[in-house]
């Protein structure tokens, strides 16, 4: 009798037993920190390409300047076609997605510098803010260093 009474008291004065979910916390905090760690401090390209995979969830990107088409960074140069087209669309548009049957190419425009971006998602403009910013970050550095 005792508990069917104490679950109408609770109802009638709205009041909440509940306890903060502990292992809830507990399981957030440790894949915290089971994510990986990225170095800040990367100088080789090849590493620095394959960091913001990782850390993008991108398959592949290239980085051109805008004015004369010089690849600045990029994991598959042999794409020249592509870097035409997207000089092309980006003298009038931002940023371009493109539908593919598995994933997207993404065209961005920031700095006078061109990207393509392939990921099997398409990304935020956040993302491809911080992605862009990443990227002009390392060219800057390693243009200091050589």
């Amino acid at each position: 009798m005792l508990s069917g009474f104490k679950k109408i008291a609770f109802k009638i004065l709205a009041l909440d037993d509940t306890q903060l979910p502990e292992e809830q916390f507990e399981f957030i905090f440790e894949s915290i920190q089971k994510q990986p760690k990225f170095k800040n401090n990367i100088v080789e390209k090849r590493e620095f390409l394959n960091m913001l995979k990782q850390k993008h969830g991108i398959n592949s990107i290239i980085v051109t300047d805008i004015k004369n088409g010089t690849i600045l960074i990029g994991d598959k140069p042999s794409r020249k076609q592509a870097i035409e087209k997207m000089k092309e669309l980006l003298t009038n548009n931002d940023s371009i997605l493109i539908r593919k049957k598995f994933g997207w190419d993404i065209y961005v425009a920031n700095n006078g510098n061109a990207y393509l971006i392939s990921a099997n998602s398409d990304l935020t403009q956040a993302e491809l803010k911080a992605l862009a910013r990443e990227v002009e970050e390392f060219l800057n550095k390693s243009s200091q260093i050589h």
